[in-house]
Formats: structure tokens, C-alpha cells, sequence
């Protein structure tokens, strides 16, 4: 399996990021293979803990699954604008919306 450096950081004090990713590991039943899956959600799980840091080696098809759901989650709270009475969801929206490209951006360039 490639891994690649995380490279990020998530403030997982902040109420909006711990509960959204809580849901991520929720919601990932869908996710197949089951190992998949189960690498996933570990993944998620020490993300929320804060033992994900930048320099920490992620496995790729991982990484690709973590962006795909900040990106859902950014269409759903910031882009859509559903949730414009609410400013700290939008906050949040945006900011998956803005690392989801960033991330994006760090897993296309080349190696």
C-alpha cells in the first residue's frame, strides 16, 4: 500500500470537526472492502484522539476516502448553503471546503 505524510492539521477541540468526523467513522458502513472499511475508521478514530500529525504516514486509498467525506460534508454545510442560520456549521463547512482542496491539491502533485 502507498503512504504519503498527512501533512495536516485538525483542531479536534473544535466541537465542529470532532462531531463530523465522529460521524465520518459512523457513516462509513458503505466503505468496502471491509478492510477498507476497518482501516478507515482506525484511521478516523486516532485522527479524532490526536494521534494524526502531519509527519504521520497514511496510507493513500485512505487519504482519498478522508477527502471525499470533507468534501461532502463542505457541499452539504458550506456550499449548499443550508445552513446559512448557523454560523459555527458554516465556519466549519468552509473550513472542510478549504482543506478538502488543499488536500486535494497535496495528493495530485506529483511525487
Amino acid at each position: 500500500m502507498q503512504t504519503v505524510p498527512f501533512k495536516f492539521k485538525f483542531n479536534m477541540s473544535s466541537q465542529y470537526n470532532s462531531n463530523e468526523i465522529s460521524n465520518f467513522i459512523e457513516c462509513a458502513d458503505s466503505v468496502e472492502p471491509a478492510e477498507l472499511r476497518e482501516a478507515y475508521r482506525a484511521f478516523l478514530g486516532e485522527l479524532l484522539g490526536g494521534n494524526v500529525k502531519p509527519s504521520t504516514m497514511v496510507r493513500l486509498d485512505i487519504m482519498r476516502l478522508f477527502v471525499d467525506d470533507l468534501d461532502n460534508r463542505a457541499q452539504i454545510d458550506y456550499r449548499e448553503g443550508h445552513w446559512d442560520d448557523e454560523p459555527s456549521i458554516v465556519r466549519g463547512g468552509k473550513f472542510f471546503d478549504r482543506r478538502a482542496k488543499e488536500m486535494k491539491s497535496y495528493l495530485t502533485m506529483p511525487a
